[in-house]
């Protein structure tokens, strides 16, 4: 767009008042000499004649509002509806917890502990969910540290601007007694998957009572572990009137896709409760892995879908 100087002036003008900041016109064509850089350059209006034209670069203006826009669409009450827990750990707490337990090095450095557990480039579900393994095993069975990233969880969601979270874990995967296999190759222990979910709802309502936001959490049914499902749904049950609020259905969906009696008859039962049902569909393949979890026609019904590959 060719704009004359005043104009352009007038435009900083209103988009300074707008967005309360510096804002700098880019122009091309080596009209402003000196300053120009490979016929790219940024420059002052005000140096130029009143004849002469500027090509205002519209895509810069635009980016500036767009962001302006995202800050005011952030700073804006939310809902979160699907977030995991266990994948939402505060890095320096993982850390502090790890010297506590002597389970890392206490030189070790947060930012090389991050590389380890972050993906660098796309990959696979698998891959990304291999990540877990540096460091569930720090959290898990340890009534502290369960407690805690509930709390801090509520912290970090607040602090974002989030009104309302639903956050989904599996209580098995946080344990160290009561569970076959004990997950992450712990040691046994005596924080069973009842009190994992009984400390979560701990920490998640004194978040609410420190941050003034409300939290309720999911239960997470494992897909390669069908013989927790059913203590899982027990746990909704239980657990229904004191912050769980649905059941849920994860986990790799390349290492078994096929119909699992386990799954299904808790969904069954999660049917005949009354209990809210989701389930991940589609991360790994077609949404057919989806129904070889649950293929009871009735289990379906008013399911939430949590598709990536749609």
């Amino acid at each position: 767009m060719w704009l004359k100087p005043a104009e352009v002036l007038h435009r900083v003008s209103s988009l300074n008042t707008y967005l309360q900041s510096t804002f700098v016109i880019q122009c091309r064509g080596g009209i402003c000499g000196d300053i120009c850089r490979k016929g790219v350059c940024v420059c002052d209006p005000s140096r130029l004649s009143a004849s002469s034209l500027i090509e205002v670069d519209v895509c810069f203006t635009t980016s500036i509002m767009d962001k302006q826009y995202e800050r005011d669409t952030f700073n804006k009450a939310k809902v979160e509806l699907h977030v995991h827990l266990d994948g939402a750990f505060k890095l320096s707490t993982i850390l502090d917890v790890a010297k506590r337990r002597g389970l890392i090095q206490p030189d070790t450095a947060e930012n090389e502990f991050r590389e380890e557990c972050t993906m660098c480039k796309p990959s696979s579900l698998t891959e990304f969910l291999s990540k877990f393994e540096k460091y569930m095993h720090i959290i898990a069975g340890d009534r502290e540290a369960v407690k805690r990233v509930a709390y801090e969880f509520v912290e970090t969601k607040a602090k974002e601007g989030v009104v309302y979270v639903e956050v989904r874990y599996s209580p098995h995967l946080l344990a160290n007694s009561g569970v076959e296999p004990i997950p992450w190759n712990q040691k046994q222990g005596d924080l069973t998957p009842d009190e994992v979910v009984r400390l979560v709802n701990q920490g998640l309502k004194e978040g609410e009572a420190a941050f003034g936001i409300k939290a309720r959490s999911i239960l997470c049914c494992m897909r390669h572990m069908p013989n927790w499902s059913m203590e899982v749904i027990e746990m909704c049950k239980k657990y229904r009137n004191d912050g769980v609020v649905a059941i849920d259905l994860a986990g790799d969906e390349s290492l078994n896709c096929e119909a699992n009696s386990g799954h299904r008859k808790a969904y069954e039962e999660a049917v005949r409760s009354g209990i809210h049902r989701t389930v991940h569909a589609g991360e790994a393949g077609s949404s057919q892995c989806s129904e070889g979890g649950c293929r009871s026609p009735e289990s379906r019904k008013d399911w939430t879908w949590l598709s990536h590959n749609r």
